[in-house]
């Protein structure tokens, strides 16, 4: 079972491989991305950053909310959010301590924090039911936002997963060793957060298309790392979901309500993420509907002329319910 936050490991075992350049899929002119204009709600006393596009024409009473994964932000869904804004409402907001968003070094960064911050949002600016659609981390804060909250239960509509972590109790996982501790670790995130080291972690991410890699993503990981508080905060982050990890997958699904609709996306590229991993949540929840797709950790981005459509297929099939 790989968490994560494998990066503090994998980048090593995987120096001395190379990296497919090839890219059979086509890259659409249409595919237009996002124009980075934040929007600004307070979150327990911080600022934090979200993106808008409301539909002109609506004829939706869903909204869909995006949710992004570890040390990324809103930006990841730049070619998702524009194309749905057609149809429906559409949001996506930066975590707490990634993005644009305030890093305070005083909080638990923990899975429930996170949900709490999505339940807070969809309450005050939604308000509305909605779809939740997260990657990575991101997926695993929504299916666990979907369980967390008996008021939220009823806004939300369905989940889309899309190559999610999965932290599992009974499953073995990679842990930091102990000898990662917090000056290691603090000093670790001073190395991978150059340039050049967040290129290399995006040729991973990125194994089919990694034409989609551009300055402006890149800048997008960049610039909050520069914030002064960053390096606390993955520290936070690590210790609070790594080392000490208490929401897992187990429960999350045991408290989920099964009328909800799951779709799970998964880029089969994925250096991080392993089937194995898939498989055993759809164990867990045998009735989620699954699409295997040719990409990395992040198919929303990597190739979102596949990705944009299975979602809006399945947004289509739970409407027509």
């Amino acid at each position: 079972m790989v968490l994560f936050y494998s990066f503090l490991i994998i980048p090593f075992l995987t120096f001395i491989r190379g990296f497919v350049i090839k890219s059979p899929i086509f890259i659409s002119s249409k595919t237009k991305p996002l124009l980075i204009a934040s929007n600004i709600i307070d979150f327990q006393g911080y600022p934090t950053s979200y993106q808008v596009q409301k539909t002109k024409t609506p004829n939706s009473e869903v909204a869909i909310l995006f949710i992004h994964g570890f040390a990324s932000s809103s930006y990841h869904w730049r070619y998702n959010l524009p194309a749905f804004s057609e149809n429906y409402d559409t949001y996506a907001i930066d975590l707490i301590g990634f993005g644009n968003s305030s890093k305070p070094t005083i909080l638990n960064y923990t899975i429930a924090l996170w949900s709490e911050q999505v339940t807070e949002f969809i309450d005050r600016i939604i308000k509305k039911p909605c779809i939740l659609v997260g990657n990575s981390l991101g997926a695993y804060i929504s299916i666990y936002a979907a369980t967390s909250s008996p008021s939220l239960n009823q806004k939300i509509k369905g989940v889309i997963l899309i190559n999610p972590v999965i932290i599992s109790r009974s499953k073995p996982n990679i842990r930091v060793p102990k000898i990662f501790t917090k000056s290691i670790i603090k000093g670790y995130f001073q190395i991978m957060k150059r340039r050049q080291s967040i290129h290399y972690f995006f040729r991973l991410l990125y194994p089919i298309f990694p034409e989609r890699i551009d300055d402006l993503i890149i800048d997008s990981i960049e610039n909050p790392s520069n914030n002064i508080n960053a390096s606390d905060v993955f520290y936070g982050i690590v210790k609070e979901n790594i080392i000490n990890p208490i929401v897992f997958i187990e429960d999350i699904v045991e408290n989920l309500d099964p009328k909800i609709p799951i779709l799970l996306i998964y880029g089969t590229r994925d250096p991080w993420i392993s089937r194995q991993s898939m498989d055993y949540f759809l164990e867990l929840r045998p009735n989620t509907q699954i699409n295997n797709v040719p990409a990395g950790h992040c198919p929303q981005d990597e190739i979102p002329e596949i990705v944009n459509p299975i979602i809006e297929s399945f947004m289509t099939n739970l409407e027509s319910k």
